[in-house]
């Protein structure tokens, strides 16, 4: 078909050169070889054959030159050349027509060469060159075909050139032409300029004219549905959508996939949004962040958890929106599978986000509750504990209250249990299955550190549970703690109405602690008669596996008989444990000779004498030497009583009380044997050695009997003198004193503290410094003065012998002790009691007190000895082993001999279920961790956090262990997880800062490593 180009040129051309008058001299003249040859180059131009137009030319064109022709002429045949040439693309005909153009002085052929080559360019897709051609044109010399698409090629390569504030008001033009051939493309481009600026208007109402157009019906569905989705209209995107898809062989069929999916996904469709997903990925293509992000959460709510964890995770490590979205599904999703080590990472890295508020909500619960169920038991329980502060109007309020109290009761953070029920109120949660064994368990804790007021309230506490199974041991444990105070009369009332209840067997006390305590009360009380029953069915109940209980009961119920001159059932029942038993035989032994001696002297000093013999060894030794003495002096066998007399202070140290009262005796006894010079010589020993003791006043008052019986009244007072006393000193002496008396009676703590410190400074050795010292003592612990208190006591104990001194030592070394926490002070009066007491129960207690003291004082080497000495002990309580323990175990550890520290460690911890028992966990984990054993690291600090209940120190510094195991196995995720935490939620400041700097050295670690 010839071209409208042609046609226009071949008229063009006959008009300029041959004028109106061409066709009538067609008609009269014969052609000519000069017109033949024109009418022949423009017939082939005409017909649009333009390689032979351009080949006829170009071999005819020497011809051309020889024939006449005007200048016009030539000028048209070179410009059909050059044309033909330009339009059939070749390369010399493009160069010559440009330098034609620009060399022409003709502005019409100037022109028509810039239409040809501006077409020529566009056609190659060189729209910048195009364009530099087609802006030379002029409308006048073209005609409105020719100018139209100028207008349209100008405006497409502009649009091609993304310059389209050019590009639009050319195509605008062309919706302006009617019936124009480029309409349909110019309103393709103007709605694709307009939708890439985001006007979607406008943009729509040009797509919508082609819908139907061929060329068009499958590109403009996506645009349409793209500007459908932005105007909410989904409905209408889906259908668009959805029919552009169902045509097949789309141009744009993996964008519209694309959108169709993220709008399924906006509107909750997650079936379609994945299956489109899917389909994307099948058929090769990539999907971006944004995408992924849809895919991922799709199949999250499809269920699909393991899938939307492998989408999902690529995204988590970004820090823009979309990464902190994703970590959140992430979470989710993690959560779903019982991931709940990852979920709680997943969570922690939304926490450091900004999303909406609900969502925050949600992960700051989360992220508490994972770290509760995931061992990292302080950031859990401060996150949720922060949670019940900041979001009180949460709904996930009742459920964290539950979870936490449970939660505690679980792991045996009773502390943090009270705490919780006290703070937001027992009522607010459904805990009453869970609240007896929270107040017992806190109860058992206070007990074991010695806090015994806390310890009976927690106790009390049951008494609203009392069909709780642990309602009848609290029972038993306040009767305990009321023991332990000495009130016995509230330790009888509970321990009465625990054996009322008759529940049988328990797991933490026997039945028969209960009743041989309820005896032992009774006891105390001097209510002998009711004290009986129970230290009988106490020994009547338990067998030869509790034989040393079974005596003591034995025992004290031979006592009991004894105090109710029930002489013949207390003879029967000491003889029985000398029978059956090697413990309690050397005393059985000696309480039989104290009731022989009721009746016969001489036997009861065989039957001692016998016991001293068959128990040399026994603690009852200086008491049976005193009981030969003075049953010997009861007898007058004076000669007799000398030789034990004198033994005493061997036996015993020469503090002990027993010591000064054997030289008083001993003076007597040599009185009594008229060997005066003897006995002034004992109580001048006496007054010198231990001035200040109870027996130096009777020593006085006997050496005055004996020089005034004598009528030696000079002697006296030299006497005196030679101890350091007067007569007018002892008056003084004792007038002060009875002032000291006087106001102790009648006035206030502070009075009576002043009157006694007026004795002691202006009689720092009378006569009864002692008794002054020890009521200013008890004083001065009524107002709580512990240091002033301590002070005194100890210097109560530096006078020596007296019945005060082994009193003074024991409160002094607690006070040292508990109150101002002088371990060292503590210590050496400990020391000093376990040197000079001759009683097994002092001894013990002295002995409790030092291993405590090295304990505290991290004394390890040097408490090894006693640690020893009391795991050899009989009759040392669990606690008592369980610090003996704990030293020796610290000790090992010290020398790097791991195994034997565990060994000792976890002896502790089977003594103990208090704060010993969370450090004991931790200091197997930290052995285990020396020792290179990792794996047995991890699993015990593991334990150590689960179980270590109220002791946030030991839980934490587990925490800080684990980091450095995830640091060595290079698992910086879980170590930089670890360290955040702790830094996050530790209230210990000193841990917190310690975890703060492994937080940034694991950082720079995994920096440097590449990691990042």
């Amino acid at each position: 078909m010839k071209s409208f180009f042609a046609k226009i040129l071949s008229s063009f051309i006959l008009y300029c050169f041959f004028g109106s008058n061409f066709s009538m001299a067609q008609s009269t003249i014969g052609m000519t070889p000069k017109s033949r040859m024109l009418e022949r180059a423009n017939d082939l131009y005409e017909s649009g054959k333009f390689s032979s137009a351009n080949a006829y030319l170009t071999s005819n064109w020497g011809k051309i030159k020889d024939l006449d022709y005007s200048e016009a002429e030539k000028s048209a045949l070179q410009l059909m050349l050059l044309a033909s040439g330009i339009i059939s693309n070749e390369t010399y005909s493009v160069k010559n027509g440009k330098a034609l153009m620009q060399s022409t002085e003709q502005r019409s052929v100037a022109v028509k060469l810039a239409y040809h080559l501006g077409h020529y360019y566009f056609s190659l897709s060189m729209y910048q060159d195009a364009i530099e051609m087609l802006e030379k044109t002029d409308r006048l010399y073209l005609s409105s075909e020719e100018a139209e698409r100028v207008q349209f090629e100008k405006g497409v390569g502009y649009f091609s050139l993304k310059r389209f504030d050019n590009a639009r008001p050319f195509l605008r033009e062309i919706l302006q032409i009617d019936k124009s051939v480029y309409k349909a493309d110019a309103q393709y481009y103007l709605g694709f300029i307009d939708f890439s600026e985001r006007r979607f208007g406008e943009s729509a109402k040009n797509f919508n004219l082609l819908l139907k157009h061929p060329n068009y019906s499958k590109a403009v569905p996506f645009y349409l549905a793209f500007i459908a989705n932005e105007n909410g209209d989904v409905s209408e995107a889906i259908q668009y959508g959805e029919n552009y898809l169902s045509q097949g062989d789309g141009v744009h069929a993996k964008e519209m996939e694309q959108l169709l999916a993220s709008i399924y996904f906006n509107k909750s469709d997650y079936d379609k949004s994945v299956a489109l997903y899917e389909k994307i990925l099948v058929s090769g293509n990539i999907l971006n962040s944004t995408q992924r992000f849809e895919l991922g959460t799709g199949y999250y709510h499809l269920k699909k958890f393991t899938k939307a964890i492998e989408q999902l995770k690529p995204l988590s490590s970004g820090f823009d929106k979309l990464a902190q979205e994703a970590n959140y599904v992430l979470a989710h999703s993690f959560l779903q599978i019982n991931d709940k080590l990852n979920a709680r990472s997943a969570f922690q890295l939304v926490l450091s986000s900004r999303l909406a508020n609900t969502e925050m909500t949600i992960a700051r619960f989360q992220f508490a509750k994972l770290s509760l169920e995931s061992g990292f038991e302080d950031q859990g329980l401060q996150g949720l504990i922060r949670f019940l502060k900041e979001d009180p109007n949460s709904p996930m309020i009742p459920e964290c209250k539950e979870i936490l109290i449970r939660y505690y009761a679980k792991t045996n953070n009773f502390r943090q249990a009270i705490i919780m029920m006290e703070n937001i109120g027992a009522s607010t949660a459904n805990i009453a299955d869970v609240a007896p064994r929270i107040y017992f368990g806190r109860g058992i804790e206070l007990f074991k550190d010695l806090q015994y007021d806390e310890a009976d309230r927690m106790f009390s506490l049951l008494g609203k549970y009392k069909s709780s199974s642990f309602y009848a041991s609290s029972l038993f444990w306040r009767g305990e703690i009321a023991f332990i105070k000495e009130d016995f009369s509230s330790c009888i009332n509970q321990l009465s109405a625990l054996v009322k209840m008759n529940s049988g067997s328990f797991k933490d006390f026997s039945i028969e602690n209960a009743w041989y305590n309820l005896g032992y009360a009774y006891f105390e009380l001097e209510e002998y008669s009711k004290a009986v029953p129970w230290f009988e069915k106490t020994y009547s109940k338990l067998s030869a596996a509790d034989n040393e209980m079974k005596m003591e009961a034995m025992l004290r119920a031979a006592d009991c008989a004894f105090m109710e001159k029930q002489v013949e059932k207390a003879k029967s029942l000491y003889t029985a444990v000398q029978n059956s038993s090697v413990y309690g035989a050397d005393y059985a032994v000696f309480q039989l000779a104290v009731i022989e001696g009721i009746k016969s002297p001489s036997n009861k000093i065989k039957i001692l004498l016998g016991a001293e013999k068959k128990y040399p060894n026994s603690t009852l030794i200086p008491l049976i030497a005193a009981e030969l003495a003075d049953t010997y002096l009861s007898e007058e066998e004076y000669e007799l009583a000398i030789p034990y007399l004198k033994r005493i202070p061997t036996l015993v140290d020469e503090d002990d009380e027993m010591v000064p009262e054997s030289i008083l005796k001993l003076g007597i006894a040599y009185f009594n044997l008229d060997k005066v010079d003897e006995s002034i010589g004992q109580f001048k020993q006496l007054l010198k050695d231990y001035p200040t003791s109870t027996q130096a006043k009777e020593a006085i008052d006997n050496a005055k009997s004996l020089y005034v019986e004598s009528g030696q009244i000079d002697g006296y007072e030299k006497f005196l003198q030679s101890v350091g006393l007067s007569l007018g000193g002892l008056q003084k002496d004792s007038l002060s004193f009875e002032f000291a008396q006087k106001v102790i009676a009648d006035a206030n703590s502070t009075q009576s503290i002043a009157a006694l410190e007026s004795y002691i400074s202006s009689f720092p050795e009378g006569l009864h410094i002692l008794e002054a010292l020890n009521y200013k003592a008890e004083f001065l612990a009524k107002e709580q003065k512990w240091q002033e208190t301590a002070e005194t006591y100890q210097r109560l104990a530096a006078k020596g012998a007296s019945k005060y001194q082994e009193k003074a030592l024991r409160q002094a070394g607690k006070i040292n002790f508990f109150e101002l926490k002088n371990y060292e002070s503590a210590l050496k009066i400990f020391q000093e009691l376990s040197s000079m007491t001759s009683k097994p129960e002092v001894l013990l207690e002295s002995l409790r007190g030092e291993i405590r003291c090295h304990f505290y004082l991290h004394a390890w080497d040097k408490g090894k000895s006693v640690a020893l000495r009391i795991l050899e002990t009989e009759g040392v309580s669990m606690d008592d082993r369980a610090f003996a323990n704990m030293v020796l175990g610290y000790a090992a550890l010290q020398m790097n001999e791991y195994s034997v520290a565990i060994r000792y460690f976890n002896e502790s911890l089977a003594l103990n279920k208090a704060a010993l028992a969370a450090e004991a966990r931790y200091q197997i984990a930290l052995a285990y961790f020396k020792n290179n054993d990792f794996a047995s690291a991890e699993k015990s600090a593991l334990i150590s956090i689960e179980q270590s209940g109220s002791y946030e120190y030991w839980i934490t510094r587990s925490y800080l262990l684990l980091g450095e195991i995830s640091i060595l196995q290079k698992d910086y995720f879980n170590a930089k997880a670890t360290f955040k935490s702790i830094v996050d939620n530790c209230s210990i400041a000193s841990l917190k800062e310690e975890a703060s700097s492994r937080l940034t050295f694991v950082e720079q670690k995994e920096k440097g490593e590449g990691l990042n």
